[in-house]
């Protein structure tokens, strides 16, 4: 099940960067003396995650999820992310052991930019982070905000989210790995995406 955790943690960063390596990659070279910082950070990150419950998820989803499992993926400037180094909190509602909790799994992310960027900008980005993937976009509205829906294929399997612009730094979106989520339901728990 590894591979498809970490397929699948890839593809949630692709739907809001174009780029972005897992803290735990960097953690790893960290000193000691970092650490602290890092479980501080850690605390931050499930702090937020905790502002939406399972529970609320569950009601808009139709089914039984628990309160997330927060992961944070980090992305340095660089010149193929028009220089916008980000850091995306990944608040993940469900197990990632097997192909069918995965199709049942949702996910919110919060992603905070360094510079400016407008939602087709980082559409964009998407649309060229992974060779691999296939995405379709088409605009959305009736969110409050900028937004696009997507749906991605890789392998075999289709995955489908909503991202929406916050403000141009700061940017949410809700992701599912199941084509039989309605937009509609998407649209909600993007909505939802907006408290963390």
């Amino acid at each position: 099940m590894k591979a498809l955790t970490t397929r699948s943690l890839a593809i949630l960063a692709l739907a809001t960067t174009a780029v972005a390596v897992p803290v735990a990659a960097h953690a790893a070279t960290r000193s000691l003396s970092s650490l602290s910082s890092h479980a501080e950070s850690a605390r931050a990150t499930s702090a937020m995650c905790n502002k939406v419950s399972g529970a609320a998820v569950s009601k808009i989803i139709g089914y039984s999820l628990p309160n997330a499992t927060s992961f944070v993926l980090t992305t340095k400037a660089t010149a193929a992310n028009l220089g916008a180094a980000s850091v995306t909190t990944l608040c993940t509602y469900g197990a990632y052991t097997s192909m069918a909790s995965i199709e049942r799994s949702v996910t919110l992310s919060y992603e905070t930019l360094s510079k400016a960027l407008s939602i087709s900008q980082v559409e964009g980005l998407v649309s060229k982070s992974n060779a691999k993937s296939k995405f379709t976009f088409k605009p959305l509205s009736g969110l409050g905000a900028p937004a696009f829906y997507y749906i991605l294929t890789e392998s075999g399997i289709t995955g489908q989210g909503i991202e929406v612009e916050a403000d141009s730094l700061h940017f949410v979106n809700a992701s599912v790995e199941s084509k039989t989520v309605t937009k509609a339901t998407l649209s909600a728990l993007a909505t939802l995406a907006k408290k963390l």
